[in-house]
């Protein structure tokens, strides 16, 4: 059912999906008996597919959903062989997350129905695709006026993603505009549109990985304390290069070395200009850093892109 369950979804997202044996969590007997666990990212949130292996009810679904996310610490959705109309009328009405590999998508935690249509209001963490949106008409250029399907062809991300990330954005900040049958956005002023999204803004960074390997073959810009250095007089004590949680990195893991890869939760490279990551998101990634000398820097950046 794992391939099954892959090419549904991907058909269904217009992109390639991959599910992951989950390992790195030990789950009851009674729950590993019934499922089996895989990972795969939606809307950039690694989400647990728990694959059914005997037929259940949808209470028995609602409580193994429960206890799973409760185990796992992450959304979980049912992936189940065949449903009956009654049954999946009943899941639907328990909001309970599951897929019919071929017939059937309710994610209402990731806001999909059916074939893809966003259902309900956009509430929690912005998306990533939402956020690159935003730093990208304020630091690239403009995106007013455009729709879902010219976002899409400047950011990269596929026709749903871009449409979920602008409900999520029109939801909870500013609604988009309508033209005829078109929404399109509709940013207020630069400092406007900043301030609205400050306390929405996440740290890009999903992982770092330290490595004594040279990053000359990593495809990726730079990022960290070294496009820091970069932008100032400061000296990074190695280099740091961030790629997208989508790329294929390969070295070996050293975690007292200076040189290290981020994992971005977005395409880095599309904020990026003459090879360094950009300004907003570096701030947001070195926010936590204590170092006295990074802090007065990250100021001056602040000063300049009036974060202040």
């Amino acid at each position: 059912m794992r391939k099954e369950t892959e090419e549904y979804v991907g058909r269904i997202l217009h992109s390639e999906f991959k599910l992951t044996r989950l390992k790195s969590v030990k789950i009851p007997y009674v729950l590993s008996a019934q499922f089996d666990l895989y990972a795969g990212f939606l809307s950039g949130v690694e989400i647990v597919f728990a694959l059914s292996k005997a037929e259940s009810t949808p209470l028995g679904y609602r409580r193994a959903q429960e206890l799973l996310r409760k185990e796992t610490g992450r959304i979980v959705v049912m992936v189940i062989p065949g449903l009956s109309p009654m049954h999946t009328h009943r899941m639907v009405e328990k909001g309970i997350d599951f897929i019919v590999p071929g017939q059937r998508m309710y994610m209402p935690s990731v806001f999909i129905d059916l074939g893809g249509r966003v259902t309900g209001k956009s509430t929690g963490l912005i998306p990533p695709a939402a956020q690159l949106i935003v730093l990208y008409h304020l630091e690239v250029a403009s995106l007013n006026g455009n729709d879902a399907k010219k976002i899409s062809s400047v950011t990269g991300y596929s026709y749903l993603t871009v449409t979920r990330a602008l409900k999520w954005i029109s939801d909870n900040v500013f609604p988009l505009r309508s033209e005829g049958r078109r929404q399109l956005l509709d940013f207020p002023p630069y400092k406007e549109t900043l301030e609205a999204f400050k306390p929405f803004f996440r740290n890009p960074v999903l992982k770092t990985i330290r490595t004594e390997d040279e990053l000359a073959g990593i495809e990726g810009i730079y990022a960290g304390e070294y496009a820091l250095g970069e932008m100032s007089m400061l000296s990074p004590n190695g280099i740091c290069k961030a790629v997208d949680k989508e790329a294929a990195v390969s070295v070996d893991e050293d975690e007292s070395a200076f040189n290290s890869i981020e994992i971005w939760m977005y395409p880095p490279s599309a904020l990026s200009r003459n090879g360094v990551c950009d300004k907003i998101s570096l701030l947001l990634s070195l926010a936590g850093n204590e170092d006295e000398r990074i802090q007065m820097e990250l100021e001056r950046i602040k000063k300049e892109v009036k974060w202040l």
